[in-house]
């Protein structure tokens, strides 16, 4: 049984009727995401967490925006330290001096530039089009060109601003590294002290002596019950690419290349912007998450599959802390579901995401300003009904389903209102 690995099973509190959820198209930031390598940790399940990360489910509030670096060996490379603390962890050791690794690896490799490149669909000789940010905007894409975007047409002009605005400006890396403990070291660590503290106990009467032993017995089967397994934990770098009206404008205006262009032209723009070093990630921040696996003796998981598990699981958590804790990581995502005259709302987000209960969100309606670019504007605020949360964590195999009952299928807020419809976009709130 599951109840084995008791750090990985967390089950809804309740389940209630499943419910048809219909699939709103809607804009979202877009990230490319990648693993730092580590060499030194354990081979024998180093292959499970690496093959893990790289085959895990894309991240589906968000656009893939892959450019082709799945991972890289970032430890290695030598920059400039940063200051360190005195009293710092292993694992903190091994990433010293790694916000200037990172810095130049994506210097190195033109990160941005290649995400960059890759909106606007560049090609070998340098030429370029707007089909993906028509494709991502929702924009008109009989009337959306590059050659109109140069020549400064109005709409077209409008329309590059805010894709600008709501879609490259919104375009992050996120650089996962992950972690592999064995618990026994620090199993022995905690039973050896526990034993130095019994022995001091007093055992000048049956009582006592009986009393201790307890103690001796109890400490035994935390011992063994927490030796027989592996800590798995996961930090995420966020950077986001600096992107605003006055890069927009030199991207425009000098390196931007359309397929009418002379080959001279295309030529001379292509080296500007091949040579430019004007495109940059700015850090946004880092976060951690960590999942204990004990006993590693259940007869419905191979160890593979728990460990494959405890990554995916790990990083969602991780994911969940950065877009908690960093506004502009903030996923919007759409109701999908409003039924009873408002009074039942539900959205695709669940424990996954982090929820447990009570958190708020803003209802968010789209609107186009006097400028005729897009804003969002609150129109209510809504809460998760604890009751009612979407189990939606990842299970190496399925999970449990208890008979009878339907397993939720989005998760359900209190305080929708009547004029609500699917569709609407909601945010958490701070």
């Amino acid at each position: 049984m599951r109840n084995l690995i008791l750090s990985l099973v967390i089950l809804s509190g309740s389940l209630t009727q499943a419910q048809e959820v219909q699939e709103v198209k809607y804009r979202r930031s877009s990230i490319h995401v990648m693993m730092m390598e580590d060499a030194s940790l354990n081979p024998e399940y180093k292959n499970i967490v690496d093959n893990t990360f790289l085959t895990m489910p894309f991240p589906d509030k968000y656009d893939n925006h892959d450019i082709g670096i799945a991972s890289h060996d970032i430890l290695s490379i030598s920059a400039p330290e940063s200051e360190e603390s005195e009293e710092v962890s292993k694992e903190e050791k091994k990433l010293k001096g790694v916000d200037k690794k990172i810095e130049k690896f994506f210097k190195d490799n033109g990160v941005a530039k290649s995400l960059i490149a890759k909106w606007f669909n560049r090609k070998d000789d340098g030429s370029m089009d707007l089909e993906l940010i028509a494709e991502r905007g929702k924009y008109d894409a009989t009337t959306l060109d590059l050659s109109k975007a140069k020549m400064q047409s109005k709409s077209v002009k409008t329309q590059m601003l805010d894709a600008g605005k709501e879609l490259i400006g919104n375009t992050f890396v996120v650089i996962n590294k992950a972690n592999f403990i064995e618990n026994e070291i620090a199993a022995t660590v905690v039973y050896t002290a526990a034993k130095l503290l019994i022995e001091e106990l007093p055992e000048e009467d049956a009582m006592q002596a009986k009393i201790k032993q307890i103690a001796r017995d109890k400490a035994v089967k935390v011992y063994e019950r927490t030796r027989k397994g592996y800590t798995v934990s996961t930090r995420a770098f966020l950077y986001k690419l600096s992107w605003n009206d006055s890069i927009n404008d030199i991207f425009m205006n000098e390196h931007a290349v359309t397929p009418d262009m002379d080959d001279e032209l295309k030529q001379q723009k292509k080296l500007s912007f091949d040579n430019s070093d004007i495109y940059e990630m700015e850090y946004v921040g880092m976060e951690k998450a960590k999942i204990i696996v004990l006993n590693l003796t259940g007869e419905d998981l191979s160890t593979e599959q728990i460990i494959s598990e405890a990554t995916v699981r790990t990083t969602d958590k991780v994911y969940a802390k950065l877009q908690k804790n960093y506004e502009v990581f903030k996923p919007k995502t759409p109701l999908a579901q409003v039924e009873n005259k408002g009074k039942i709302c539900t959205a695709k987000i669940g424990l996954k995401e982090g929820l447990e209960g009570g958190e708020k969100f803003d209802v968010l309606e789209q609107f186009t300003n006097k400028d005729g670019l897009t804003e969002y504007k609150s129109i209510a605020t809504i809460k998760v009904d604890k009751s009612n949360i979407w189990d939606n964590q990842y299970y190496a195999m399925k999970p449990p389903v208890i008979e009878g009952d339907k397993v939720i299928q989005a998760t359900s807020f209190k305080g929708c209102k009547k004029n609500f419809y699917p569709g609407l976009l909601i945010k958490q709130t701070k």
